[in-house]
């Protein structure tokens, strides 16, 4: 089968579950998939979309994403809908109802918890936020993790998630996740001397 038509079926199925990519993101997946992996191009369609879907897992947004948001989410009024369902990847992860020295430890959904995400569609980023507990997600959630939002409330140009309205489809994204563990290695670091003067280094200054 051609990789132009198999990646036309994959963009097509792709999009019905709210997953958008740019064509040339889904040729390149397609040839790299034909070369790579023995019989590919005699598998069926159902079957040679199942592993694009698969590389989409570990693809980054920022560089295959072809944008599902409204361009309008900041004008929106508040209590507006995304309507139905559009696949987000996680950026990033904090809670900030930590204390500053527990940003990045992992906690239980719950009361003592508010996740703010950093979200993207491949052009447009936007932040959300747990607004009622999401027990599949947590700081240690793999950067790049990809999420399908479905009818998100708006607020302040935000989107407000909820158990419902998020499900996580797992993935990441490996020079995101590494850049995270970077943060939080040095978000963990004590205090430590300047190099002169006496003075503290804050985490906020590592």
């Amino acid at each position: 089968m051609p990789t132009t038509t198999t990646a036309e079926r994959a963009r097509v199925a792709f999009a019905e579950l709210g997953i958008h990519l740019s064509s040339s993101w889904l040729d390149a997946c397609a040839t790299h998939l034909s070369s790579s992996v023995p019989g590919f191009d005699r598998k069926s369609p159902r079957e040679s979309t199942d592993e694009m879907y698969l590389q989409f897992l570990r693809a980054d947004m920022n560089v295959a994403g072809s944008g599902v948001l409204p361009s309008s989410l900041s004008t929106l009024r508040d209590g507006a809908v995304v309507e139905g369902r559009v696949v987000l990847q996680i950026d990033e992860i904090v809670n900030v109802t930590a204390s500053f020295n527990d940003r990045y430890v992992d906690k239980r959904a719950g009361g003592d918890r508010t996740l703010k995400l950093m979200l993207t569609d491949g052009k447009q980023r936007v932040v959300a936020w747990e607004y009622r507990p999401i027990r599949a997600l947590g700081v240690l959630t793999e950067a790049g993790c990809k999420v399908a939002v479905t009818d998100a409330e708006v607020r302040g140009g935000e989107l407000f998630l909820t158990e419902e309205s998020a499900a996580i489809l797992g993935g990441g994204v490996d020079a995101l996740e590494a850049r995270r563990r970077r943060a939080v290695e040095a978000w963990a670091r004590p205090n430590r001397p300047a190099a002169a003067g006496g003075a503290r280094v804050g985490r906020e200054e590592a």
